[in-house]
């Protein structure tokens, strides 16, 4: 056998071997559409039996075609480079998509053949001159499928072919919707006699081009000897289809189980909430019964109304008849009124008149209003304090002697509210349908919103008493919490509440606030918290109806105030009465309105509460809650500077309290300040003339304190013992002790006292003057808030209680926390303004410490 016989020998096992591989080939990516898969095994064999050194396709969009190619490169380990050139944005024969066909053929290409592959996302005209003439041994053109497309396609990459290169034409067998391919490749297969041609998988024409004889002319290329090749691959690329098919159909099988999953998944929530449902509807049930027999009840009393007003009709008539009685008597009055102007003795006695208008103008004048209203001034404290108390006070009144000056040179005083603010609107005393018996249904519906944090057993209750409501509309309750551990949210769904869950870092008081309002679709919201009581079943209703009754005087929100739980404190029910007292609310219903932009008339006539705040849905949504602290106060005053009003309601109460930590009353009082002084430009802040003495008045009182509690105080009379001690302490508290650990009881009090000890106060005994002044300043503070404190306890409780004896002498820690709280805000604050350097970095140490946690 010669040479030329061994040769083609080795030819036709080198291709019987390739064309085994291509009949083995599977394809590891597969996509939509499907209409090159056909020629995949075609596509493995050509690059085995080509060994091509360049391969370019134009025209990829999924990438079935292109990796086939670099499939078969990899696996048939050549040096093959591979380039696909497309725009990923489709044309009008293969439709337009999005990005994310690229995105899904760009991973997988960087995934398996970035080694020798690479993605051109351009035109093909921008390509061309990205590669050398004569370099591309193998392409592929599968672009828009016109015939002036395609012939420009194949005449502008044509330099660009390698001698015998081969060229690829998808879609040579498609003659509709204006693909014009089979009539370019009727005109090359005239043009270059070796040529492949597959009307299998849209058509696919396969020609060898050159302008000379080609170095290598492939057998195959042969139309005269290459059918058996068309049939073969014809039949693999048959059994390629039903391949992919078949993997198409598991997709789909795969995609419905991970449906019906989720369907199923639906219906177990469907399920549930059906569950829910019957359990509303079996309350509604009850709450049917129960309102049938509140509606016979109110036939009754409505039969018993009409005897009345039968009785009141009849006295209207005789009210009539004495009115018209009463008009007949001020006409002859006013005529004798006319008689006494024109009589001789009016005339005579004009001189007495002008006389009296001389002393009037005299008494009016500024010092005479001043000795007027400061003895005025003077009654109402003794009156209030008692002497020793009112004199007790006067350093406090000297300090603010500004603030009182234009109140003393006022012209029209009131002995008892010289030294205090009372500005607000008062309303009568107001019955509600709880102890009337009567009650005017109202349809309005309400949308209750209650932020939550582990609850606590108590919230049951709450749930209940507002499902309990009467004459109101329909109810929503809207539960937003943020992170219960406990049994919160299971009983927010079994009372039919609509809740809401955010993690614990999402909270602020105006973020769930607002958010569980923004779920609303009530007329009216209602703000709550999640350990408030309401009082009665007709609450909703007295708040409702308050609003309605006044709404003519553009009332725009109302807050209720608090009765004290059993366990309250005795520090907070003081802070609380001292509260109302200020707003104007103790005992009587009020209106509050813009009165100018002190802080004082903003606060006494702005004030609503979180406790329980109604608004109408649609005037919350233009003003919404803001802020991470007050954002209750500042609602208000923004509704009140835009000419609305609001109300705090003494008829109207809710059950509410807290028994808190000496502690928690430092912090508080801290924050409380620092946010006031935020708030209001013209919040005084007093002048800290010295760091040290502010920590020395601080550490010395806690460490008196320390001695006093732990003597043997037995059951003393706690209210004149309150007295006394503040009368002994203004003496024994000039001396300094700063060596003495603070021992107050409360432990975290104690440890942040030492802390402070240890930071900041100075080693030595002996301070200077402007340090020892500052301390005694808060000695008398904390003296100050003692005596108000002692007024309260003497109008309240009996005396002779030794469990009054316990609460007051932990209500003088609070006190104490309370004072020290308020003098290291106006230390920062004080500082945070004049430095210096050193001083302020430790105050600010202090507030940072201090705000976490309130």
């Amino acid at each position: 056998m010669d040479n030329d016989q061994k040769h083609r020998a080795n030819k036709t096992t080198m291709m019987t071997k390739n064309l085994v591989a291509g009949a083995a080939f599977k394809p590891e990516s597969l996509e939509l559409p499907d209409a090159w898969v056909g020629h995949l095994p075609f596509a493995a064999w050509v690059v085995r039996e080509c060994h091509p050194t360049m391969f370019v396709e134009l025209g990829t969009h999924s990438g079935n075609s292109y990796f086939a190619f670099c499939q078969s490169v990899k696996e048939a380990d050549l040096q093959t480079k591979c380039y696909a050139v497309d725009t990923w944005q489709g044309d009008e024969h293969a439709g337009n998509y999005g990005d994310d066909i690229f995105a899904a053929v760009h991973q997988e290409n960087q995934e398996k053949y970035a080694a020798f592959s690479r993605l051109l996302r351009m035109t093909f005209d921008e390509a061309v001159d990205s590669f050398s003439d004569g370099s591309i041994n193998l392409l592929h053109i599968d672009g828009l499928h016109t015939y002036d497309a395609v012939r420009h396609d194949f005449e502008t990459w044509l330099p660009k072919l390698a001698p015998g290169a081969l060229v690829l034409l998808h879609d040579s067998n498609v003659r509709e919707r204006g693909f014009g391919v089979w009539k370019f490749w009727e005109e090359l297969k005239q043009r270059y006699p070796h040529y492949l041609e597959f009307n299998h998988s849209h058509g696919l024409g396969v020609v060898q081009v050159d302008s000379q004889r080609p170095q290598r002319i492939y057998s195959f290329l042969d139309p005269a000897q290459n059918q058996e090749i068309v049939a073969y691959f014809s039949a693999l690329g048959a059994q390629q289809l039903d391949r992919f098919e078949l993997l198409r159909m598991r997709k789909q099988n795969d995609e419905l189980k991970r449906l019906v999953e989720e369907r199923d998944g639906r219906n177990d929530v469907l399920n549930h909430a059906v569950a829910e449902r019957d359990g509303w509807v079996a309350q509604l049930h009850d709450s049917v019964e129960e309102r049938d027999a509140t509606i016979r009840s109110l036939y009754d009393v409505i039969n018993g109304r009409d005897d009345q007003l039968h009785a009141l009709q009849k006295n209207a008539e005789e009210k009539d008849r004495q009115l018209v009685e009463k008009d007949r008597q001020i006409i002859e009055r006013d005529q004798q009124i006319v008689d006494i102007y024109k009589s001789w003795s009016w005339r005579l006695t004009r001189p007495v008149r002008a006389a009296g208008r001389v002393k009037n103008t005299i008494a009016g004048s500024l010092p005479v209003r001043f000795l007027r209203n400061g003895f005025l001034s003077f009654r109402a404290g003794v009156r209030r304090y008692g002497f020793v108390g009112f004199m007790r006070r006067f350093p406090y009144y000297f300090r603010n002697v500004g603030r009182y000056f234009a109140l003393f040179g006022a012209r029209a005083p009131s002995g008892e509210a010289l030294l205090e603010l009372d500005v607000v609107q008062r309303e009568p005393v107001r019955l509600l349908p709880d102890l009337t018996g009567v009650c005017e249904p109202l349809d309005n519906s309400i949308s209750v919103v209650i932020p939550t944090l582990n609850a606590g057993r108590e919230f049951r209750c709450l749930l209940q008493k507002l499902r309990q409501q009467k004459g109101v509309g329909p109810v929503e309750i809207i539960v937003v919490d943020s992170g219960s551990r406990d049994d919160t949210v299971a009983l927010a769904h079994h009372y039919a509440c609509r809740v809401i869950e955010i993690l614990p870092e999402e909270f602020s008081h105006s973020y769930a606030r607002n958010l569980g309002a923004d779920t609303a679709t009530s007329d009216y919201l209602l703000f709550m918290v999640q350990d408030a009581y309401p009082i009665g079943q007709y609450w909703f209703h007295g708040l409702v109806s308050y609003l309605q009754e006044h709404a003519d005087e553009n009332l725009a929100a109302v807050s209720c105030s608090e009765y004290s739980r059993s366990d309250s404190d005795m520090m907070y029910d003081s802070m609380i009465q001292t509260h109302y007292q200020f707003l104007g609310c103790l005992d009587r219903d009020r209106i509050g309105s813009y009165q100018g932009e002190s802080h004082m008339s903003l606060r006494a006539n702005g004030q609503l509460s979180d406790v329980s705040c109604l608004i109408g849905r649609e005037l919350f949504g233009t003003y919404r809650y803001r802020g991470d602290y007050a954002e209750d106060l500042d609602l208000g005053i923004r509704l009140i500077r835009d000419d609305y009003r609001v109300a705090m309601l003494s008829s109207v109460k809710v059950i509410h309290s807290h028994n808190r930590p000496a502690y928690y009353y430092l912090k508080r009082s801290f924050v409380d300040v620092v946010f006031l002084v935020g708030m209001f430009d013209d919040f005084e802040i007093p002048r800290i003339t010295s760091f040290d003495g502010v920590m020395a008045g601080i550490i010395s009182t806690a460490a008196h304190l320390s001695v006093w509690l732990n003597q043997d105080v037995g059951t003393d009379n706690r209210q004149h013992a309150l007295a006394a001690l503040s009368q002994r302490w203004r003496k024994e508290f000039t001396t300094l002790i700063l060596d003495q650990a603070p021992q107050l009881g409360d432990d975290p009090l104690d440890r942040y006292l030492e802390t402070l000890c240890n930071r900041y106060v100075p080693s030595k005994t002996t301070l200077d003057k402007k340090a020892t002044e500052q301390a005694q300043r808060f000695v008398e503070s904390f003296l100050a808030r003692l005596d108000h404190f002692d007024c309260f306890v003497s109008s309240v409780y009996r005396s002779g209680d030794p469990h009054l004896s316990n609460e007051a002498r932990s209500a003088v820690i609070k006190i104490f926390a309370a004072t020290a709280g308020a003098e290291l805000a106006y230390l920062y604050l004080d500082r945070k303004q004049r430095g210096p350097e050193q001083e302020l970095a430790a105050a600010q140490t202090i507030y940072q410490e201090l705000k976490v946690g309130v």
